[in-house]
């Protein structure tokens, strides 16, 4: 944006369609002024530099490092290998199910956790695996149950966080997912 030439509003605009392939604008409008990049790949995480040249004075320059954080997907709930969308079982009483809380996407990998009755539940194991194709991850977390009578009917949920640094962002943006089964114990 160079507006040596005149009323900084009035300033003239130029890009580079090769370097961000037209997604990147410098608004004046914002006080201060920023350039906004819409939409946002994750390729375009790194240094960014701002350089503002002046008339007089000697140029003065700022270093940004952008940080793309995908957020992380819905998690689904698996038993025996088949997705269960709303109730798990029937489970013999005594019996000690594992259940798979899988979410697919998100970077950094997501935290993954099991909950009951307002309560974490231990995890049996937890992997990642990452696709460098698309540079995202897939998690899961396994718990292990007794299924006991005093489990009939109550829900289990799996939660799907994406973490982050910066702990606003993480209220506006990266918000939990969750997905709920209720436990048939027979």
């Amino acid at each position: 944006y160079d507006a040596r030439a005149g009323e900084f509003t009035s300033g003239v605009r130029w890009e580079d369609e090769k370097a961000l392939g037209g997604r990147a604008f410098f608004t004046t409008a914002s006080d201060p002024p920023m350039l906004v990049l819409e939409p946002t790949h994750i390729h375009d995480q790194g240094i960014f530099t701002c350089r503002v040249d002046f008339r007089v004075s000697p140029s003065t320059t700022a270093l940004v490092n952008l940080t793309v954080v995908i957020p992380a997907g819905q998690p689904t709930i698996l038993w025996r290998g088949h997705t269960m969308l709303d109730e798990v079982g029937p489970l013999k009483e005594d019996s000690k199910p594992r259940l798979i809380c899988r979410s697919v996407g998100g970077r950094p990998p997501p935290d993954l956790t099991w909950w009951t009755g307002g309560k974490p539940l231990p995890i049996l194991s937890f992997k990642t695996t990452s696709d460098p194709l698309t540079e995202s991850y897939t998690s899961e977390a396994i718990v292990a149950l007794r299924a006991t009578r005093e489990l009939q009917g109550s829900t289990l949920s799996c939660q799907a966080l994406t973490p982050t640094d910066d702990k606003a962002y993480q209220r506006v943006v990266c918000q939990p997912k969750t997905s709920y089964v209720v436990l048939n114990v027979t």
